[in-house]
């Protein structure tokens, strides 16, 4: 037991009480119903959701925007595939196998299942070498034995040392940061797969954002599948 009043509150990636709030509305909820116990409190994000969307027990809370002027602006490329997106994955893989396009290829892209049918056909490319990729998923035992199926070691759970090909579920969507000074960002979303869409508002800025010196970081590239 504590006496919240003799504390103060701050949620930080504040937007996430409304992305997360189907699959975690006890949690959310809990915050909601709870944070003015709190002597001070205040709610915290890079990436504000639009003002519809915010929850209606915080709209009372004073609203102040800061104005980050030297912010770089990134350009998204949107590409639509009407076909099966992996195939496009694979065929981008295949450009960093050969050396065809520089550095380090970091793909975002949230289902397991999908990553694994592009990694298995990577992985049966003429020019692949053990090594070259690495996922970054949910730390489970369902995920890694699903993983260890494909091939050992592609698995883990640090975002250090990056590989040639990497892949991330929305784990690694925000908060959290990658160095890979020639590394390329794809966002994937493919339309069969629910988890894998993004809120163009708040997640895809969250994105941009995860290579944090990368000297490509002024360009992210998106498929959209389906």
């Amino acid at each position: 037991w504590f006496d919240a009043n003799l504390f103060k509150l701050m949620v930080d990636e504040a937007h996430d009480l409304v992305n997360f709030g189907l699959f975690r509305k006890g949690s959310v909820n809990f915050i909601l119903d709870n944070y003015k116990l709190f002597n001070d409190y205040v709610f915290v994000t890079a990436t504000p959701n639009k003002e519809q969307f915010i929850p209606k027990k915080l709209t009372d809370i004073e609203f102040m925007s800061l104005n980050w002027g030297d912010a770089k602006k990134t350009k998204l490329n949107i590409q639509k595939a009407t076909k099966n997106g992996n195939d496009f994955i694979v065929e981008k893989c295949r450009q960093y196998l050969n050396s065809e396009i520089d550095g380090g290829c970091h793909v975002f892209y949230n289902s397991v299942k999908e990553i694994l049918a592009v990694c298995k056909s990577v992985m049966a490319l003429p020019n692949y070498k053990d090594g070259s990729i690495k996922i970054v998923c949910g730390d489970n035992d369902h995920n890694k034995r699903n993983i260890n199926k494909v091939g050992e070691g592609l698995f883990t759970k640090s975002l250090s040392n990056p590989r040639l090909i990497n892949f991330y579920t929305s784990c690694v969507f925000e908060g959290c940061d990658i160095e890979d000074s020639l590394g390329r960002t794809y966002i994937v979303v493919n339309g069969s797969r629910s988890a894998s869409k993004v809120c163009m508002t708040t997640l895809v800025p969250q994105i941009c954002g995860r290579i944090r010196d990368s000297i490509y970081d002024n360009e992210v590239s998106m498929l959209v599948c389906g």
